[in-house]
């Protein structure tokens, strides 16, 4: 059975701070218009409020408000360090232009398939009817999975089916019509860790 992801919830006063403190960076500049690159802290330059024409009350509620909707998850690095998140589409992002700058991905229209080296996976993970045992897998030999692109998979338009790390694809397509999908955008942290997995066997196979 498909698993859909948590609806998250915003705050309706937080697009209100983003704006504030993407301001106060954009006035951040000397009067001489010459960018700022600070030294080692403390030795730092300081601006009030009013020098970069901001309200000091409103400044004030914008950074009480983000105290106090921070997070109450755990600091510490040995309970939290998976918790990347969205963090992972920057490194996914790069390695995906470093391998296609380098040759390993010819065209961004160029089905998967062809490119992906066999990992080896737990059991139950893998595609639909090959889950069984740990062993070296294919995660592109499906009817549909067979017609993704890179094009589709680094816009996370994909709707790869199948299993990894124990959790089945968690959306289900957008009409039972497999013409239809890899027609809509899903944002899904199992699928940048996914496609990372893709081009980390891509790498190990050009070495």
């Amino acid at each position: 059975m498909h698993r859909r992801a948590p609806i998250v919830e915003i705050p309706a006063r937080l697009p209100v701070v983003i704006l504030l403190l993407c301001a106060a960076f954009a006035s951040g500049r000397p009067a001489g218009g010459q960018p700022y690159v600070p030294g080692r802290h403390p030795d730092w330059e300081h601006r009030t409020p009013e020098q970069v024409g901001f309200d000091p009350a409103r400044l004030r509620a914008a950074i009480e408000f983000s105290i106090a909707s921070e997070a109450r998850t755990p600091r510490d690095l040995a309970e939290a360090h998976h918790q990347t998140f969205s963090v992972t589409k920057s490194f996914v992002s790069t390695v995906a232009g470093l391998a296609f700058d380098r040759g390993l991905i010819r065209s961004v229209d160029d089905p998967v398939r062809p490119y992906f080296a066999p990992v080896v996976l737990d059991d139950g993970d893998g595609e639909p009817g090959d889950q069984q045992g740990r062993r070296p897998k294919l995660l592109f030999e499906s009817e549909h999975n067979r017609t993704i692109t890179w094009d589709h998979l680094l816009r996370q338009t994909s709707d790869w089916e199948g299993t990894l790390w124990g959790k089945p694809e968690w959306a289900d397509p957008p009409t039972g019509d497999p013409s239809t999908w890899a027609t809509r955008w899903i944002d899904n942290a199992a699928l940048d860790a996914f496609i990372g997995k893709v081009l980390d066997a891509l790498e190990g196979a050009a070495r």
